[in-house]
């Protein structure tokens, strides 16, 4: 239900279903505006929060999931706060951020003191002209220390069938080793990335 096979890279990185997520931009939770990171996660057992700005997306979502979702604006709200009163964890398996015009007010004051993600999609929509906060956060995810694992993620279908550059996909080093960084390629090719060193990803806690 990904536009760009983030969910079918997630089943792939994560062992078991046993898992939690966080949704910012989660849409209707099925294909509006533009599908979904976290449905297939639902349907494989994942538990999860998730998170839209629009009450009617938030309304059909509510009635064909099986988590929670909940309509929040991110840039009113003290974030630490509302995701205690929601119920939602500190520790994160997998954070999906696609909150486009809200993105940068969100991440100028994100508490990442607060939570601990094990991986990260951002969307920066580069091929919009977003050089300014892709160079951004780059540097704050960094700074944070999470690690860049595929650069630039792509997928077709946007400008005349060719690959654009939509996300940075980032993993915790505390969990994971991150072998390489591969930019520009989409979701296939980042699956057989994976493929080569799967076995020794993960690091023994």
């Amino acid at each position: 239900y990904s536009q760009a096979g983030q969910d079918i890279f997630v089943n792939h990185l994560f062992k078991d279903p046993n898992r939690f997520f966080l949704d910012f931009g989660c849409g209707d939770g099925i294909n509006k505006p533009c599908w979904n990171n976290t449905m297939f996660l639902d349907q494989l057992g994942w538990n999860g929060i998730s998170i839209d700005i629009n009450p009617d997306y938030i309304n059909r979502f509510n009635q064909t999931r099986k988590t929670k979702a909940y309509c929040i604006d991110l840039t009113k709200v003290d974030i630490v706060k509302t995701m205690e009163e929601i119920g939602c964890p500190r520790s994160i398996d997998y954070f999906s951020f696609d909150i486009d015009d809200a993105t940068l007010r969100v991440l100028n004051n994100f508490p990442f003191d607060y939570f601990e993600f094990k991986f990260i999609t951002f969307e920066h929509d580069l091929y919009r002209g977003q050089y300014a906060l892709k160079a951004f956060s780059n540097k704050l995810f960094e700074d944070q220390g999470y690690r860049l694992l595929f650069e630039n993620v792509s997928f077709s279908g946007v400008r005349d069938n060719e690959l654009v550059a939509v996300e940075d996909w980032y993993v915790n080093p505390k969990f994971f080793d991150y072998p390489c960084i591969k930019k520009g390629a989409d979701s296939r090719s980042l699956i057989y990335e994976y493929e080569k060193f799967k076995d020794s990803i993960w690091k023994k806690l």
